[in-house]
């Protein structure tokens, strides 16, 4: 269930995995309803521990994939709105520390006697897209 939120009518939810186009469509067009569709943001994530000596290949590209089909997902989403639009937008992907250095956990990675120390954790990082309409 969604609770409400004191910004009202200006944020409505959508439930569904973000790795499911069916939904991403219907994220898009909720966003519609309300107004212009001038951004995108992708911040979804599955942590599970994935260490490549004692997990299947299959298994750790299944966390990949899991990881990064919502983003690719909303990318395409998004892209094909605003062009079909004819207008650009932005489109902001987040992601953690974890996709940018190698950490102990929980991520594909190696076990910790393969594991070199982690650095300490940094704040998350976005990569901002600008598509032109």
């Amino acid at each position: 269930m969604i609770e409400r939120h004191d910004a009202g009518r200006r944020v409505v939810g959508v439930v569904g995995s973000a790795a499911d186009s069916d939904v991403a469509e219907k994220a898009a067009d909720r966003a519609e309803e309300l107004g212009r569709l001038a951004g995108w943001v992708n911040n979804a994530a599955v942590f599970r521990d994935a260490a490549l000596d004692t997990a299947s290949a299959s298994d750790v590209l299944d966390l990949i994939t899991l990881n990064l089909a919502p983003a690719v997902i909303g990318c395409a989403t998004a892209v094909r709105r605003f062009l079909a639009a004819g207008i650009g937008g932005a489109i902001v992907n987040v992601s953690s520390h974890q996709a940018q250095r190698a950490v102990a956990a929980p991520c594909p990675t190696p076990s910790p006697r393969l594991r070199q120390r982690a650095s300490p954790a940094q704040p998350r990082s976005t990569t901002v897209l600008r598509v032109s309409g």
